[in-house]
């Protein structure tokens, strides 16, 4: 049972402010191209002024493959030292500038303007994913750390709702709303940003300020008895000290390599595929537009409730047995979908082809929730210390939304070989069937060998960098 009494409104404060700035508006633009690409491909026919909807569908692509490639190039910069507080609140300035761009596109029938709004977007959300968890971790509760970086994704798969939600009832219509209604928890986290301290491992161990570190301590526990937290601070910046300056030669371990393959299963699985394009998937069974869109709607519930079930179990199960238990469902999941995906090839219209296809992908969303989503963050927050986090952020959060992009790329290019009018015919079944058993095997794969390669929670002991990695 986690000591209650560790939590308090101010650091309750400071990670829902968080959440908003870094999780939200990054769950609620991945979840939200799914549903409006229909609309927005129609827009764009009348935008390029062309009546050819293979062009309406390449331009959609490269407007939601900018998010993920704007999300790589903002991870590069998450090796920095002025702060992890003060980045995340400056560059919140950059997601509602590029919310603003977004809103002004249709009114200036502008595509380039949607494709860069898209892009600075994933730019910011690119820098709050790898920044703002390392903030959390360092300023939450040392029992409460796991729970922590669970909820970071609760925020994010929330928003994913909410953005299917409102995209499943508004966005024949008002999709333009629907995109930028985001701007609204930013502005509020925003603001609320302002008013939070900036961590004390930062200030103490960058900063070399050991009183405003120890004032800032004293906000967030909400009394004068900090003894215990400075030295673990202290302890940490030994351990800093003690360590030459963080390069690739200095932090290759087995641990590294466990943390790259983690990043790279969690995208190789498939997830961009089925979090973006579901409803296509859907609809080459048979399913109506509708159906596919409810579908995809309970995915997001089921991807929720998967977070949910991980936040109240990860310190009992720890984060190796919900990893492996996420990564054992996926492989099985994308089994069936695949054995699915070849009866309907084949014309066979039973009903358990269409049952199991709806299973899989709402269970998808289930399996990814429980572990692969939320554990990016664990194994770099828990293998590496305070100086090398950043460098491992920058190292391994571009592979995970470079190989994002590159895996939604994979798919829909496999959607334009195997037909000359994409999405259509038997053709684009095969398709489906060859992708999906390409992630079955990648899914196969991270089960097998995540799990030998991830020990426990290491114990860092100052006089051995080689400690601090393994």
């Amino acid at each position: 049972m986690l000591p209650l009494t560790d939590l308090n409104k101010r650091f309750v404060f400071v990670l829902i402010s968080v959440c908003l700035v870094g999780a939200f508006h990054h769950g609620f633009h991945i979840g939200v191209f799914n549903i409006c690409h229909k609309p927005i491909e129609k827009w764009l026919i009348q935008v390029r002024e062309t009546k050819s909807e293979k062009d309406a569908q390449l331009t959609s692509w490269i407007v939601m493959t900018m998010f993920p490639a704007g999300c790589c190039l903002g991870a590069l910069f998450s090796n920095c030292r002025f702060g992890h507080k003060k980045i995340v609140f400056y560059i919140s300035l950059l997601t509602i500038g590029s919310q603003v761009v977004l809103n002004m596109c249709r009114e200036f029938k502008s595509y380039m303007m949607l494709v860069m709004g898209r892009f600075f977007l994933g730019v910011s959300a690119g820098v709050c994913a790898a920044l703002a968890p390392m903030y959390l971790w360092d300023v939450a509760p040392e029992a409460w750390r796991r729970v922590v970086m669970v909820f970071f994704q609760l925020f994010i798969s929330l928003a994913m709702v909410i953005s299917q939600l409102l995209g499943f009832f508004m966005a024949s219509t008002n999709w333009i709303i629907v995109l930028v209604i985001a701007v609204v928890p930013v502005a509020i986290g925003t603001l609320a940003l302002k008013f939070c301290p900036e961590s004390p491992r930062y200030v103490f161990i960058m900063r070399k300020n050991e009183m405003k570190a120890m004032m800032i301590l004293v906000w967030f526990k909400n009394t004068l008895d900090i003894s215990k937290h400075m030295d673990e601070i202290r302890n940490e910046e030994d351990l800093v000290k003690a360590m030459p300056e963080a390069d690739l030669s200095n932090i290759w371990s087995k641990k590294l390599l466990f943390c790259f393959v983690v990043v790279v299963s969690e995208q190789l699985c498939g997830s961009s595929v089925f979090i973006y394009y579901s409803s296509e998937i859907l609809q080459d069974v048979g399913f109506d537009e509708n159906v596919s869109y409810s579908v995809t709607v309970g995915m997001g519930w089921a991807m929720l409730c998967g977070t949910v079930l991980a936040l109240v179990s990860i310190e009992t199960l720890k984060p190796k047995i919900l990893l492996l238990i996420s990564l054992g469902l996926m492989f099985l999941i994308t089994l069936v979908l695949t054995i699915a995906m070849f009866f309907n090839l084949n014309h066979d219209n039973k009903e358990w082809v269409s049952g199991a296809t709806v299973a899989s992908v709402v269970l998808f969303g289930l399996a990814y929730g429980i572990g692969v989503a939320h554990v990016r963050w664990l194994v770099i927050a828990e293998n590496f210390n305070f100086l090398v986090r950043p460098f491992v952020a920058a190292l391994l959060f571009p592979v995970n939304f470079l190989i994002s992009a590159a895996v939604v790329q994979m798919f829909l290019a496999m959607t334009v070989l195997s037909d000359l009018e994409p999405l259509r015919g038997s053709s684009n079944k095969k398709k489906n069937v060859v992708f999906n058993s390409f992630v079955c095997k990648w899914a196969f794969f991270g089960t097998r060998f995540t799990g030998p390669l991830m020990s426990k929670k290491p114990s860092l002991h100052k006089n051995s960098l080689n400690n601090i990695l393994f």
